[in-house]
């Protein structure tokens, strides 16, 4: 097929998939208030790989002499890495590296899944050649991945093989089409938007005692007949993007993944009954390293997103001369070159496996840019909103009645001020009112008329 436009993709949204949202079934998320516009923006994904311009950019030709999106790859030297951050780059840059499980972040996951047959295989063959055709099948596919490798909190302190079972997925039986698993994972990130769920990697630390049955990993449809979805509370309003310019394109989602006695064919399964690669598949894949290099570019660009907004706020408020507002935008810029030169450190640091032969993200530049960053994005978005000053309380939506069309010389100081006079003399209402008028009367009343300010 090789990759898809977002067309098409917009296509396999509506197949029949069990995703719930405050107890109702949402049969197609691009046509479901809250969903629908991160679905448009997970189609412009698809829409941008296609763009003739970025082809040398963001894609490379596979060994099948086709294209893919260069998060596939199997980075095979240094400059393949450099390539594949490069790609990252251009759609962490488009989203203000606000999305955070965009496709390629999961393209780059099952490229790892792939080539982990050293981890899969050492007790079983065909999950070795099972694990390296899934990702084949996703790469030739162009296939909208989510993921569940987390366990949903029950009992901390109590063994797994103590618990009650099924509570978390596991296997219930197997036979000669596959595997019966019933039970929860989650995060699910993106799931009502995505094709296929891979779940593996929870929980580890497993001891062989019982508690082997959670030793599973597979793929699975994420329309599966006997897999349903619970989503959490939406975070998307529907405002305007005037009002929500971010929430309103990058409501991700996140689900809870819950199996009914789901059979999962053979073919889908690279983990088994078998706690020594389970216990081993984080590592052994290089969980961190493969994903987590995708992570640092997306913070890259979060964070020079965050420094733009944050000096133009300050610019606009008409603060920016201030000593200790130039001192918190230092820090944002201090924070960017730092995760810039740990994400240059992740590429130029690479590491070869010898059990597979590819190159990987170093690892201490990763460990230590996941480890900075959650200090690094709050302290940044602090900066950023307190350098609105009041400006948020002062026009805090878009009111609903009608703009007014100013003339183009309203834009000169002068005019601006002599249409504010014009509007006390007049002592106009409802769309007569100009925007700043408008917005402050609606703040305090509510009404959908409105006086000047002043």
């Amino acid at each position: 097929m090789g990759m898809k436009t977002g067309e098409e993709y917009l296509s396999t949204l509506a197949d029949g998939r069990r995703v719930y949202y405050d107890g109702r079934l949402v049969t197609d998320a691009s046509t479901e208030p809250g969903l629908r516009t991160t679905a448009l923006t997970v189609a412009q994904y698809y829409d941008m790989q296609n763009i003739p311009e970025l082809e040398d950019t963001v894609t490379y030709e596979t060994p099948d002499g086709d294209r893919a999106h260069l998060s596939f790859i199997e980075p095979r030297s240094i400059d393949d890495l450099r390539r594949r951050a490069a790609a990252y780059g251009v759609w962490a840059e488009v989203t203000g590296g606000l999305m955070g499980r965009a496709p390629d972040y999961m393209n780059a996951c099952m490229m790892a899944l792939g080539n982990t047959g050293h981890i899969w295989g050492m007790n079983d063959d065909r999950f070795a050649r099972n694990a390296y055709e899934t990702y084949l099948h996703c790469r030739r596919n162009d296939i909208c991945m989510t993921h569940t490798f987390v366990n949903p909190m029950t009992d901390r302190f109590t063994p797994f093989a103590e618990q009650e079972k099924f509570v978390n997925a596991g296997i219930v039986d197997t036979n000669d089409d596959g595997v019966i698993v019933t039970g929860a994972r989650m995060v699910g990130t993106l799931a009502p938007f995505c094709e296929e769920n891979l779940s593996f990697g929870a929980p580890l630390g497993l001891e062989g005692n019982g508690d082997e049955i959670y030793a599973l990993g597979f793929t699975c449809k994420v329309n599966h007949p006997d897999l349903k979805w619970i989503c959490r509370d939406k975070l998307d309003p529907e405002r305007s993007h005037y009002d929500r310019p971010l929430t309103g394109r990058f409501e991700e989602m996140d689900a809870l993944a819950i199996w009914e006695e789901a059979l999962i064919p053979w073919e889908d399964v690279f983990i088994c009954n078998d706690i020594e690669p389970h216990n081993l598949s984080i590592p052994g894949m290089k969980f961190f390293q493969s994903l987590g290099h995708h992570v640092v570019v997306k913070n890259v660009a979060k964070t020079r997103f965050l420094f733009g907004l944050a000096h133009l706020m300050a610019e606009s408020s008409q603060i920016s001369q201030f000593v200790n507002v130039q001192d918190r935008l230092g820090d944002i810029l201090m924070w960017l070159h730092t995760m810039e030169s740990l994400a240059i450190a992740a590429v130029e640091g690479a590491e070869l496996n010898p059990a597979n032969g590819l190159y990987y993200a170093n690892e201490s530049a990763i460990q230590a840019a996941l480890r900075l960053y959650p200090e690094v994005y709050p302290a940044s978005s602090t900066t950023s909103s307190s350098s609105a000053a009041g400006a948020t309380c002062r026009c805090p939506r878009r009111p609903p009645w009608r703009w007014p069309s100013w003339p183009s010389t309203a834009t000169t100081r002068g005019s601006a001020r002599r249409a504010r006079t014009r509007s006390r003399c007049s002592g106009w209402r409802g769309t007569s009112a100009g925007p700043a008028g408008a917005v402050a009367r609606s703040s305090t009343s509510g009404s959908s008329s409105a006086t000047p300010s002043g």
